[in-house]
């Protein structure tokens, strides 16, 4: 999966733009990480977690040597955790957008194609962890069992703060399920 994705990079930006992936993959890494642990356990010591990580020495190591799998393959498993962690608690489609942002006219686009801004956010986070699992299939198995634990715990406390039956919290899951899933399976298609 890595030599496909940075040699797509390369022809699209030239030889030298393969440099600067893993470097820039790093960095929306730290930002995925600042807001998982913002989630999780506030906002200083997420700063100051993501701080610490930032001046971690094997980061600067494998972030420095460009061609191995190790920054690309956690940055965007954190980036599609951040994404699926985020789509379960946002609220309005267009919510603090400015008219003219890149964000609005995404979220415009994918509207006009049917798709909710939670469903394009699904989408995403399959598509970043599906990327990620294409350059370390081998991950699949810890990673898989950590989806389905977040899947789970995102299912169950959607189902304490409504009180419906199981087969109808699961029937108003399943379109963000569909997109996470088409999401997971499309960057493997170039593959096959």
């Amino acid at each position: 999966g890595l030599p496909l994705w940075y040699g797509m990079v390369g022809r699209a930006f030239g030889e030298r733009a393969m440099l600067f992936v893993t470097p820039i993959l790093a960095a929306f890494g730290l930002l995925a990480f600042a807001s998982i642990a913002r989630r999780f356990v506030g906002l200083s010591a997420a700063l100051i977690a993501t701080i610490l990580l930032a001046f971690h020495p094997s980061l600067w190591l494998f972030t420095a040597t460009a061609f191995l799998p190790n920054v690309p393959f956690v940055a965007l498993l954190l980036m599609g955790i951040a994404t699926l962690l985020s789509s379960s608690s946002s609220r309005g489609d267009a919510e603090g957008s400015h008219p003219l942002a890149l964000r609005y006219r995404v979220v415009r686009f994918l509207a006009s194609l049917g798709m909710t801004k939670g469903a394009w956010r699904w989408f995403l986070g399959g598509l970043l962890i599906g990327l990620a699992l294409t350059i370390r299939t081998h991950e699949l198995l810890w990673s898989g069992a950590m989806l389905a634990v977040l899947a789970w715990r995102s299912f169950k406390h959607q189902a304490s703060s409504a009180k419906q039956s199981w087969r109808s919290r699961l029937r108003a899951c399943s379109p963000q399920l569909v997109a996470c899933s088409f999401g997971f399976v499309a960057p493997f298609i170039p593959i096959l």
